[in-house]
């Protein structure tokens, strides 16, 4: 192995994942090799200082009950009727009761209003 192999296998050797006889290779690789010897330790050092930083704290015991309060509070929330849904409501209504369903008098009446316009733009 090469001093460049060898370094893109720390990782692998390091989690356990580098097949037996690379990792043998690797181990007789860094045994004679300084400059691999030096960058191992770096990658060591900064596992050790960055091993603090990943472990998960483990979630306390109130976290699922706080998590399914909140959710139900927020579903609660989004079921209860907005203050405008019955105005909205109101409105519907009245243009429903207003506008016919027929597409075609739906056609008529606003080519009513168009023409309606345009005579009461004129004047």
């Amino acid at each position: 192995m090469n001093c460049t192999r060898v370094q893109e296998c720390f990782i692998d050797y390091q989690d356990g994942t580098l097949p037996a006889d690379e990792a043998a290779a690797l181990r007789a690789h860094l045994a004679s090799c300084p400059t691999c010897q030096r960058e191992w330790s770096a990658l060591q050092e900064m596992s050790r200082k960055l091993d603090p930083l990943t472990a998960a704290p483990e979630p306390g015991p109130r976290l699922r009950e706080n998590f399914y309060a909140m959710l139900e509070t927020h579903q609660r929330e989004a079921d209860a009727p907005s203050p405008f849904a019955l105005a909205r409501g109101r409105i519907d209504r009245f243009f429903a009761a207003l506008l016919p369903d027929q597409p075609a008098l739906q056609f008529a009446f606003a080519l009513t209003l168009l023409i309606a316009g345009v005579f009461a733009g004129q004047h």
